[in-house]
């Protein structure tokens, strides 16, 4: 399970909710209506939208910071990325196909061209969100690393000079009390 769910993480999870995050929101300013029908923006409270479209990006970069990924079959990441983005093309395109409808009321607007248009987009979009995920890895656990190796470097020469101290101080206790031992000898 642990290295189906490493597998997961950079191929499928960060890229999609970040794409999910990205282009929700960026075609939410543009009109929200073009994503959500009226009758269920009128039952859909605010926070909502925030549950299932920005907190899922937010846990992901928090995930990021907490623990490092392997980005290092990014051919394979790929080609699961890409799959499963196509995958759930077909599905929406299945539903247009049986029920007449896309899932998103904007697509329903486009001509066929366009929605070409718009799946070669997102199939780039997607991409680029498994590229984001691999730099933001690399730049979080190259940083969290280099500060490791400082804090290594830092606790070793704390533990020498602490060391040398120790015994500074304890040779200084043993030449006092033999100090001292000399008085008492010429007493």
């Amino acid at each position: 399970i642990g290295k189906f769910q490493e597998f997961l993480f950079p191929s499928i999870v960060f890229p999609s909710s970040f794409f999910v995050s990205t282009i929700f929101w960026g075609i939410c300013i543009i009109d929200k209506h073009l994503l959500i029908p009226d009758e269920i923006i009128e039952l859909m409270p605010n926070m909502i939208n925030h549950l299932t479209h920005t907190f899922v990006a937010v846990l992901v970069v928090i995930e990021m910071f907490l623990m490092p990924h392997n980005y290092l079959s990014k051919k394979s990441f790929l080609l699961t990325l890409n799959f499963y983005g196509f995958s759930y093309h077909f599905w929406f395109s299945v539903s247009w196909f049986m029920n007449g409808e896309f899932p998103y009321p904007f697509m329903n607007q486009l001509s066929r061209f366009q929605i070409f248009l718009f799946l070669v987009a997102s199939a780039f979009w997607g991409n680029v969100c498994f590229c984001i995920g691999e730099q933001l890895n690399q730049k979080i656990w190259q940083r969290k690393s280099e500060e490791k190796v400082v804090w290594i470097f830092y606790r070793a020469i704390n533990c020498e000079v602490n060391a040398v101290l120790s015994k500074l101080f304890f040779l200084r206790h043993i030449f006092e009390k033999k100090k001292f031992s000399w008085h008492m000898t010429f007493f």
